[in-house]
């Protein structure tokens, strides 16, 4: 089986979970009988060309120019591959929106959009308050960005799902039929957490976020969550130090620490320190951060947005309304009003979710799967 996979970057190359997502698809999928011809961008800020499945005999990597934006790209990559034969495409996001005009081609492609963040809550009216002028372009950008949406993720042969509420987007909002909606959620690479041999000692009602500082991320939500509590917990927060917006700023300062961009390494440490972690996104698919934190047995407060409820319940976390300062508020004071038992019972339940159905060996297996019946219809 020969696959093209175009990604619009490859961790730790370029940053962000649908870049790591790509990175491990295309490690573990490399384990089936299978040639990957696999397609990212060279970035102005790192020229160099670098490779990195060259231990991988089945694994051929090229470079094209990122182009002004994904359209552009797309258009180099169509050009890239116009004479090539394939048995079957895999798209992240619209890296190859330009190819399903080919209707030659021969080949079926299927797309993974990741979040559909565009059709998810924003509260613009929020976000206007402390950024206006980025505020101000979303805005201007939605509808411009929701019609490409629409027209180009119909065009698509098939679409990756990354859970029940990217799957309800797609078919309600996007109006993509059920039949080529396929559920293939993200994986975790769950082996980091082997070699922890002992538990390491927590600190006390202490929760982690982790994510990029956009609005869309929620911080100013969790921020304002913390002007409600009375004894507020400790929060790391991985991320840039310096928040965009002049008023986007802790009011209260105590029991806040910025940890700013760290390793993965460091990342790991910190998920065997804190006791939850908590994502307080407006938008999201399936983040690799919170089947991570799951792997290393934490509980997880979350907003209720894209295909989160998929793996947190009320058995390993609370999920609360996206924008609500207070009812994140609640969340955090009934995790801390909890015992260290029952903190840790959920911790296992997550560990089990995670080990169950979300490793990437079985996510792998199952895109392959996908991949052959496919290919045989």
């Amino acid at each position: 089986m020969k696959i093209l996979f175009a990604t619009r970057g490859i961790f730790p190359y370029f940053y962000g979970g649908a870049c790591r997502y790509c990175y491990f698809l295309i490690k573990y999928l490399s384990n089936f009988p299978c040639e990957i011809y696999i397609i990212y961008p060279i970035d102005k800020e790192h020229p160099e060309k670098r490779t990195f499945f060259s231990d991988m005999s089945n694994c051929y990597e090229f470079h094209l120019p990122k182009g002004r934006n994904i359209y552009t790209y797309s258009m180099n990559i169509a050009r890239f591959v116009k004479r090539r034969k394939f048995n079957i495409a895999y798209s992240d996001e619209l890296a190859l929106s330009m190819l399903t005009f080919m209707k030659d081609r021969g080949y079926p492609i299927i797309m993974n959009r990741h979040g559909y963040h565009y059709w998810q809550t924003q509260a613009y009216s929020d976000y206007l308050k402390w950024d206006t002028l980025n505020a101000l372009k979303e805005i201007a950008l939605l509808l411009p960005r929701r019609t490409l949406d629409i027209y180009f993720t119909r065009k698509f042969d098939y679409l990756i799902s990354l859970g029940t509420g990217i799957t309800r987007i797609l078919t309600e909002k996007i109006g993509v039929s059920t039949d080529k909606t396929f559920f293939i959620p993200n994986g975790v690479n769950i082996e980091f957490i082997k070699d922890r041999e002992t538990e390491r000692d927590k600190i006390e009602n202490s929760l982690l976020c982790v994510g990029s500082i956009q609005h869309r991320k929620g911080l100013r939500t969790l921020l304002k969550a913390y002007d409600y509590l009375s004894k507020p917990p400790h929060l790391y927060i991985v991320g840039k130090r310096a928040f965009p917006g002049k008023d986007l700023k802790p009011s209260r300062k105590e029991n806040i620490t910025f940890l700013g961009r760290i390793s993965d390494v460091e990342l790991k440490e910190w998920y065997q320190k804190v006791e939850v972690l908590i994502v307080p996104s407006y938008s999201e698919g399936l983040p690799t951060v919170i089947l991570e934190a799951m792997a290393n047995k934490l509980p997880v407060i979350a907003t209720d947005v894209g295909a989160i409820s998929d793996v947190v319940t009320s058995n390993n976390g609370f999920l609360t309304k996206p924008g609500d300062p207070v009812s994140l508020a609640r969340a955090i004071e009934s995790f801390c009003s909890l015992s260290c038992t029952e903190k840790a019972e959920m911790g296992e339940c997550s560990y089990h979710i995670v080990k169950q159905n979300y490793t990437w060996e079985k996510v792998a297996r199952k895109m392959f799967d996908l991949f052959c019946y496919l290919i045989g219809k």
